[in-house]
């Protein structure tokens, strides 16, 4: 256990936790890790800049099968009756409101509520209707392990770098952050692992970083005289060598003993509430890694039906995307899944006033086919050609992204999108081939990276402008 403690701990924290001793003090680490440079070169503050929480699944859920734009029209024709949904009263067609227009969608997107009692206040859920996104889009792969070739948006990415690490990078800088690789916490499938700069990283699950930061001589509990023990070694050294810009832009960063002894005790309480590795306990590990400042990118794991190829009635693709066990009822120690899972994150944003400061995002290794029979013996297959994913963030526009219409062979599929608009029309610039990527190009906008970065890191796909909200 020491050795898994010391583990989590370098890999969090850096060699000599210097992330700890930021983390006590206020000080960036750069600064203390090289004074003089971080002194001469301050990192710009850009307030554009979000921290990301990711949910990435390689099972490929049922995710696309029940959002809004699977229940709706096309320019007026019934592009969407032959969509199969499941015949459970918690995953009725229900009317929600995106912005000013109304789409249907699975009662849980609409009321995630219904099933889960107390996930999240009514007039809060529409908030979060009113930054949200989904985009219908094509991975353009029926595999598993491709997850990872995803998650490079199919190759299309500068150093064949993964998304979340795109993003991690350069936002780190930006935002403080202990270190700029991604973490995972929840990964489900070893398809899931993430990877910077070519380096696999490591899963650290919740109970892990409860384990390593809670115990009673873990870092956690000796805040203040960390804090105090790196004032002693470095203050006066920032006093006497700083000039006085220098000096007052320390002394805006130092953090109190008291303020010190306040971290300690909230993430105490925060992480104290980890039991498992479910989707709670993912949400509050994240939480506590942003509010520490550890990374950018957080990616957790949101059961959403998983590889549903036999599911009679589509039982396992209701109940998880509604929160409930096979009874139909919520059992809180089953855990979170689906809509309520997202609900949960929201909330719990909300409640640490961060829904300003985290964008959420969602992206599976591909989406499952929509035109099947929900009789007995029946689930769904892979479908590379279609897939719902889904932002949530103060950078977004709230509606549908593209869209869906019966392919050559009757399954479904995405259609082109118009990247000013961002609705899906046959005669849309952006077609489905290029669709990951654009998405990956607006999401990279919509977090506060600025376009000449962007083109960089995805050299191919058009901004989706109609997605993106004034800034």
């Amino acid at each position: 256990m020491f050795t898994r403690r010391g583990f989590v701990m370098t890999t969090l924290f850096g060699a000599g936790c210097v992330g700890l001793r930021a983390l006590a003090t206020g000080l960036p680490a750069a600064l203390l890790l090289n004074p003089r440079k971080a002194l001469a070169n301050p990192a710009a503050a850009n307030p554009l800049a979000q921290f990301v929480i990711f949910q990435t699944s390689g099972n490929g859920d049922p995710i696309n099968a029940n959002c809004p734009g699977t229940y709706d029209d096309i320019n007026g024709s019934a592009m969407t009756a032959g969509i199969a949904h499941s015949a459970d009263p918690l995953m009725v067609a229900t009317p929600l409101m995106l912005g000013t227009q109304t789409y249907g969608a699975a009662l849980p997107w609409a009321q995630p509520w219904q099933a889960v009692p107390n996930v999240i206040a009514s007039a809060l859920w529409q908030s979060v209707l009113n930054r949200t996104t989904f985009w219908h889009i094509a991975t353009e792969t029926p595999i598993h392990p491709k997850e990872p070739d995803v998650l490079k948006l199919m190759d299309q990415t500068q150093s064949d770098e993964m998304l979340v690490s795109l993003i991690a990078k350069t936002l780190a800088p930006q935002l403080g952050t202990i270190q700029p690789q991604p973490i995972a916490l929840g990964a489900a499938s070893p398809s899931e692992a993430l990877t910077y700069g070519g380096q696999t990283q490591p899963l650290i699950p919740p109970t892990a970083l409860k384990a390593t930061l809670t115990n009673p001589t873990g870092p956690l509990t000796s805040l203040q005289a960390l804090r105090d023990d790196t004032m002693n070694q470095l203050y006066a050294l920032y006093k006497n060598e700083a000039t006085p810009t220098q000096q007052s832009y320390i002394d805006a960063l130092v953090t109190s003993q008291q303020q010190a002894r306040n971290i300690s005790q909230s993430l105490l309480s925060l992480l104290d509430s980890i039991k498992d590795n479910t989707v709670g306990s993912q949400i509050s590990a994240a939480l506590a890694l942003i509010q520490m400042k550890v990374a950018p990118v957080l990616t957790i794991h949101v059961p959403f039906g998983g590889d549903n190829h036999r599911d009679p009635n589509l039982a396992t693709e209701t109940q998880q995307t509604a929160g409930v066990t096979a009874n139909g009822t919520y059992n809180a120690a089953a855990g979170l899944t689906g809509v309520p899972g997202i609900a949960a994150l929201m909330s719990a944003l909300n409640a640490a006033n961060l829904q300003d400061q985290v964008t959420f995002m969602s992206l599976n290794v591909f989406g499952r086919t929509l035109a099947v029979s929900t009789g007995a013996g029946t689930g769904r297959q892979h479908n590379p050609d279609h897939h719902v994913a889904i932002a949530i963030g103060k950078g977004f526009n709230p509606g549908v992204i593209g869209g869906v219409a019966p392919g050559a062979g009757g399954e479904y599929e995405a259609v082109a999108i118009d990247s000013k608009s961002g609705q899906g029309s046959a005669s849309g610039d952006v077609t489905p081939a290029a669709s990951l990527a654009s998405w990956g190009q607006t999401m990279m906008a919509a977090v506060g990276i600025d376009t000449t970065t962007i083109t960089q890191a995805i050299p191919s796909g058009l901004m989706i402008s109609g997605a993106l909200a004034a800034s």
